[in-house]
């Protein structure tokens, strides 16, 4: 598995992400990625210019959350939450 630095997240998450969204020709700027991982999932939607929420399932101390160099465009901690997010 390789670890690309500068993104913060897996190459071959990154390369998987990129080929879906060209499969069903998804706009990254219409498109979000829910993920509970701030270095695999949010990292990757980040990467590929999707906006990530993070579902806050571990969860991460505020701490870290601040200190994380990868930011989540919205974090939830109940995936009912989404309803509130898109309507």
């Amino acid at each position: 598995m390789t670890f690309l630095k500068d993104q913060g997240c897996h190459l071959y998450l990154l390369s998987n992400l990129k080929q879906v969204l060209d499969d069903y020709g998804l706009n990254p700027s219409e498109t979000v990625m829910v993920g509970n991982d701030l270095t695999t999932d949010i990292a990757v939607a980040k990467a590929v210019g999707i906006d990530g929420i993070l579902l806050n399932t571990f969860p991460y101390s505020r701490q870290e959350l601040e200190t994380s160099p990868i930011k989540p465009d919205r974090m939830i901690t109940d995936i009912e939450d989404l309803k509130t997010v898109f309507t």
